[in-house]
């Protein structure tokens, strides 16, 4: 599939996006929202006015929601978006498969995304889709001017989504250093909520899940599979933070989510979207994401043991190589 990507929206895209103002409008995103998509999607919802509506394909993730708890009430189901809206115009941020947006959503008006588009992706009348930005927010940022606390949020989201700049780029920190001038913003205020301790709640959900996590090494890597009940990419965080190479943390909720995390000194030693791509076909779904943090998610949950074992051995083979 050959796609021209670039960094900024074209003039034709802003011209149509900016022509659904006021317009009723309903902007989703993908199943199990993170930070990235929510404050992308309120930024876009801040621009385009009250007739636009925020709608969810399932649920918010749960330390997300205290961060965006001042507009977190007015979210929707998807479902209920519809019945409000049926003719209303639709735009999907962070995600452009089909299998991550559960509500049968087969096009979109607008696509904004950080993902590389692939032969599964949702067709889209106007894309800005780059994979080269590190969060989807970074985008959106080149498309609205948000108020101060929206620009707040947009940071946040950057932060978090580049695992706290880690994968930021040039435009990476030339939009953050925009947010924060043009609204007066202090970097080291409005990121305190992703260094500030987990509640407590969260914290006792990952620890129940670390005595089910299978430990294996091979090669001086020290490779960390298990299923969670919830939170697997923070359980996948937190074992990389006690001493794993990478970690693959499967949890079961509509579908099955398993998330990829792996240690910066690892960078060069094994290609995690690839690895997660591939773990996806068994999941029957899609896969990929950045170097050192990556997903697949698919519906057969019935695989969800197989696909943690394959990605281990795909690990273990891509650095004997």
């Amino acid at each position: 599939m050959i796609v021209k990507y670039s960094s900024n929206p074209t003039k034709k895209f802003k011209k149509n996006f900016f022509s659904i103002v006021g317009k009723p409008t309903i902007i989703t995103f993908h199943s199990l929202a993170d930070l990235d998509c929510c404050a992308s999607a309120i930024a876009i919802q801040e621009f385009l006015g009250k007739n636009s509506i925020i709608a969810m394909q399932d649920s918010v993730q749960s330390e997300v929601k205290n961060i965006i708890r001042n507009y977190y009430s007015s979210f929707l189901k998807f479902s209920k978006a519809k019945k409000l809206y049926p003719n209303a115009k639709i735009i999907v941020l962070d995600c452009n498969e089909k299998n991550l947006l559960l509500n049968n959503v087969q096009k979109a008006d607008f696509l904004i995304d950080h993902h590389a588009l692939s032969n599964n992706s949702i067709k889209a009348e106007n894309s800005f889709v780059c994979p080269e930005a590190s969060s989807t927010a970074e985008l959106v940022a080149k498309i609205v001017q948000p108020s101060k606390e929206v620009a707040a949020l947009l940071v946040l989201a950057i932060v978090s989504d580049s695992a706290k700049l880690i994968h930021a780029n040039y435009e990476t920190f030339y939009t953050l250093y925009k947010l924060l001038k043009e609204n007066n913003l202090n970097f080291e205020e409005v990121c305190q909520p992703l260094y500030s301790p987990l509640s407590a709640k969260i914290r006792m959900e990952i620890l129940k899940a670390l005595p089910n996590i299978e430990l294996s090494t091979k090669s001086g890597y020290i490779v960390a599979t298990g299923l969670s009940p919830s939170h697997p990419s923070l359980v996948a965080e937190a074992l990389i933070k006690i001493g794993a190479d990478v970690a693959f943390v499967a949890s079961i909720q509509n579908n099955c989510v398993i998330s990829a995390r792996m240690h910066k000194r690892n960078l060069f030693a094994a290609q995690l979207p690839l690895i997660m791509k591939k773990v996806a076909k068994v999941l029957g779904g899609e896969g990929g994401g950045h170097p050192l943090a990556a997903a697949a998610s698919g519906p057969k949950i019935e695989n969800s043991s197989k696909s943690l074992k394959l990605a281990k051995k795909l690990f273990f083979k891509q650095i004997e190589k």
